[in-house]
């Protein structure tokens, strides 16, 4: 009688890599992704194991997340007729005028610490064709409870649960650098998915915020990444 045989092999997949064109130099993640591992360690600081960035677990969440922003790009935004909704690519921060690296030293990514020189890419840009507001949409791919987060449609909300902090810290960020007051974020919960809690399983909030919120924001943000070193 045959017997089925089973081998397990390395898939030889590059996850890390797997998911489209990351210029190199400074991105905006390392300051914010360095900020929230030092505020909330067991939330965002490395796992018992470690030794370096676990490439393999980033990697898998950023090839599910660019799969779920290209799914809902030809799904369900083209099938909503008031917004215009497209993924923008890669953007890089403003020198300031006071800025005292010299000009030729100001290459793409060189991450100065006037704050110029970094790179991010925003996940979406929605534009509605109502009131021609424009927002920054992210989208996050993750395994938090939807437990504390806002969740009856058409209400007002003053804030969020703190475990989405960092979300809307890289939000603000964007939406600084872009010069717009408005936001999308958007949530897709891979642990109520596992429980079968079907309208916890993707949610989306519109924010509205206040410039001086993201002027603070990115100045903390900015402080930062120059203790850290990570701008220069």
């Amino acid at each position: 009688m045959a017997l089925v045989i089973i081998t397990a092999i390395n898939h030889g997949l590059d996850l890390a890599h797997s998911y489209g064109h990351r210029s190199p130099g400074v991105h905006m993640s390392e300051i914010y992704g360095d900020l929230y591992a030092q505020l909330e360690p067991d939330r965002y600081g490395k796992k018992p194991g470690d030794t370096t960035v676990p490439m393999e677990r980033w990697g898998v969440g950023m090839a599910l997340e660019e799969m779920l922003e290209e799914g809902l790009q030809r799904r369900a935004f083209n099938t909503v007729t008031t917004e215009q909704v497209i993924r923008p690519g890669e953007f890089e921060t403003l020198h300031t005028p006071a800025c005292t690296r010299p000009r030729e030293l100001r290459t793409k990514g060189c991450g100065c610490k006037c704050g110029g020189g970094v790179l991010y890419t925003p996940d979406l840009f929605i534009t509605s064709m109502v009131n021609d507001i424009s927002r920054i949409g992210e989208i996050k791919l993750n395994s938090m409870s939807a437990k504390g987060l806002p969740w009856k449609l058409g209400q007002t909300y003053d804030c969020f649960d703190p475990k989405v902090d960092k979300y809307v810290c890289q939000l603000k960020s964007y939406c600084k650098h872009i010069g717009t007051l408005y936001g999308r974020l958007y949530s897709f919960s891979m642990r109520e998915m596992v429980y079968f809690n079907e309208p916890d399983i993707f949610r989306g909030w519109d924010i509205e915020f206040e410039q001086w919120e993201l002027d603070e924001e990115w100045e903390m943000l900015r402080r930062h990444g120059v203790t850290m070193k990570i701008l220069t």
